[in-house]
């Protein structure tokens, strides 16, 4: 797992992967640039929302560009835990990370890099980084991590 400056909107091609809701709210400031520069995303969330389908630990799956550009939106977000104040629930980030490391398999796209936004799940969703990326190290350690 590597660390480089960038902005994920800018990517052309590989996996992004960002942490999302089940409420059918998309509000981070990633998530609403995802939206701005690729509806589908957004359109792909909405259709899980009202069928029921957005649980932790799911994935949404959107292709961007095929063969070169996939966004995951993994499903890691419930409510505000009343013990600690955070709504990123850690074991649904590892499942939705095993998820996609085994569509990113299937599909047979290994060699297009998996980026994941640095504090995914950490800003307001008030997970813990540095159990964030203990998760995304055991799951996924070829990631690559995107810090503004």
């Amino acid at each position: 797992m590597i660390t480089i400056e960038g902005n994920l909107l800018a990517i052309k091609q590989g996996f992004i992967c960002h942490q999302v809701g089940y409420q059918g709210i998309s509000t981070s400031h990633l998530a609403k640039g995802l939206k701005i520069i690729w509806p589908r995303i957004y359109n792909d969330y909405i259709t899980a929302f009202r069928r029921g389908d957005l649980k932790l630990g799911e994935v949404i799956f959107t292709t961007v560009r095929n063969n070169k550009l996939y966004v995951a939106s993994l499903c890691a977000q419930g409510d505000e835990n009343h013990i600690d104040g955070r709504s990123t629930d850690y074991p649904a980030v590892g499942c939705c990370l095993r998820k996609v490391k085994d569509w990113y398999e299937i599909i047979g796209l290994k060699r297009l890099p998996i980026y994941i936004p640095h504090k995914m799940g950490c800003d307001r969703a008030g997970g813990n980084w540095k159990v964030v990326k203990r998760i995304i190290r055991r799951e996924m350690p070829n990631a690559i991590i995107v810090k503004l």
